[in-house]
């Protein structure tokens, strides 16, 4: 999921323009923790019973849904930003993903928060262990906005409004690289579970369903 890897970054650029823009955007929903787990060498394949490493790693290991979810702190600003979603690896080597961003920190001592949902598609293909994923496109919409105890359900703004708020915020498909592609180190698979390294960002995923 070299795609939601991506995000990372993007997302944690973003949190710095809304500081540095003024943009006042917290979800309802707590920020999960930022894993306290050691990195994961580049090079490195993991065994265990019942595992299929790496060096056996084929396309129909990775058919199906898998999640998995991320947090980082943004060293400029301080906001956290918290990413979770959904990607599908299917037959003819295609690929869906949809993915929750959360951007929360304080401004002038008042808590405020942004969320995106994001949705994309693309291709993928694995060689020598090696994930490679082409985002072709990528459609995002901003939902909630929290600013102290203010809370805007953008979804249910007047439409005039929707589109006032949503030209006010950082436009996220811009962010992210289209038809360019990005690679992952396949560390791991088993049947649940499927772990990449991404530019040194670990990212364990979990298989939702074969489908």
């Amino acid at each position: 999921m070299t795609t939601q890897s991506k995000f990372i970054g993007a997302s944690i650029a973003l949190a710095s323009f809304l500081v540095i823009s003024g943009v006042s955007a917290v979800a309802p929903t707590p920020m999960e923790p930022e894993s306290s787990s050691p990195p994961i060498p580049v090079d490195s394949v993991l065994t265990a019973p019942g595992l299929i490493t790496a060096n056996q790693a084929t396309t129909a290991q990775f058919y199906g849904q898998w999640e998995a979810s991320l947090a980082k702190k943004d060293p400029l600003s301080g906001n956290l930003v918290n990413i979770k979603g959904t990607v599908q690896y299917k037959n003819k080597n295609t690929f869906s993903s949809q993915v929750e961003v959360k951007i929360s920190g304080i401004k002038a001592n008042v808590p405020f928060s942004l969320t995106y949902k994001l949705w994309t598609k693309g291709t993928w293909n694995i060689k020598n262990n090696v994930l490679t994923e082409t985002t072709t496109d990528i459609k995002s919409i901003p939902t909630l906005i929290q600013n102290g105890q203010q809370i805007i359900n953008i979804a249910a703004l007047p439409l005039d409004r929707q589109t006032k708020v949503i030209a006010s915020l950082p436009n996220m498909d811009a962010i992210f690289p289209k038809n360019v592609p990005e690679t992952s180190k396949i560390i791991k698979v088993s049947a649940n579970e499927l772990t990449i390294n991404s530019d040194g960002e670990v990212l364990v995923l979990t298989r939702v369903s074969t489908k």
